[in-house]
């Protein structure tokens, strides 16, 4: 997560998006290494989310309340125990006479625990849809389109047997001094966790796009463009993802769409885009 404190303070963080080079093993669909908030970089792009909350209030809707107190926003797991009291609460709900699954009503659906399929991934989230009262898909003023994500859990990281794998490959560089080793490989290579989902939310169906970037900022910085590079020449990349932001330009994107859509802000650009509660668009 991203540090709510100043970043004078605390002056690293973790980056956006997406990360590809010309290293099969380091093409991924996110990129976790701390990085100061002015840091940019060409195969950094951002995707957004939105609370439920926010689509209702976009689309003048009403449904389920789902802001009950018992419903933390996420929390992680170790495989095999919790990792803060939170967690403990969490699951202590889930065996509540009175309650289901992390506080939710008996009535709920079924949680979406990965793992499952393609179809069955889209009937949780027909599923979850019918019971909140809201579409599967939102498409916001300027064409963003979102997905609901349900309630639900699954595993990230790399199990054991990948680790052994990337470390042995990791090892046989020309790193030499054994601490500076370990380092590397305790932030490359994180281990399992189980992370739980108890709210539903909205994810961008595709990270922002220079086109989108532009109409809200007024600007492209993106260093994938016919005017910038050679091999883009005669290619339209108003779809492509925006990338060369910082952090701080990203929460700015943020905060601008959100009071364009009368949202209130995520974002603090008074503290160089520092997290602050809000409904509207996050990173």
């Amino acid at each position: 997560i991203n540090p709510k404190s100043p970043f004078s303070a605390r002056p690293q963080c973790v980056v956006r998006g997406g990360y590809c080079n010309h290293s099969a093993y380091l093409c991924r669909s996110s990129y976790r290494m701390a990085y100061v908030p002015t840091y940019s970089s060409y195969n950094i792009g951002f995707r957004v989310s939105l609370a439920v909350d926010a689509v209702r209030q976009a689309l003048n809707v009403s449904g389920r309340e789902i802001s009950n107190a018992r419903l933390a926003n996420a929390s992680r797991e170790t495989t095999g125990a919790p990792t803060s009291a939170s967690s403990a609460t969490d699951r202590s709900l889930t065996t509540s006479a009175t309650t289901g699954w992390h506080g939710w009503p008996d009535d709920a659906p079924k949680p979406a625990i990965a793992p499952f399929d393609a179809e069955q991934a889209k009937k949780h989230q027909e599923e979850w849809a019918e019971y909140l009262k809201i579409p599967v898909e939102y498409e916001n003023s300027i064409g963003m389109k979102f997905r609901l994500i349900p309630p639900g859990e699954f595993l990230c990281g790399l199990s054991e047997e990948n680790v052994a794998v990337l470390e042995a490959r990791y090892r046989d560089t020309s790193i030499q001094d054994e601490a500076k080793l370990r380092d590397e490989l305790r932030v490359r290579f994180t281990p399992q966790i189980r992370i739980i989902l108890t709210k539903p939310r909205y994810v961008g169906i595709t990270e922002v796009t220079q086109a989108q970037f532009e109409s809200i900022i007024g600007t492209n910085p993106s260093e994938f463009t016919p005017t910038k590079k050679p091999e883009a020449a005669g290619i339209d990349t108003r779809n492509f993802p925006v990338e060369r932001l910082s952090l701080t330009d990203s929460a700015r994107f943020c905060v601008e769409l959100s009071k364009r859509a009368d949202f209130s802000p995520c974002y603090s650009l008074d503290n160089d885009g520092s997290s602050i509660d809000g409904n509207g668009y996050r990173m």
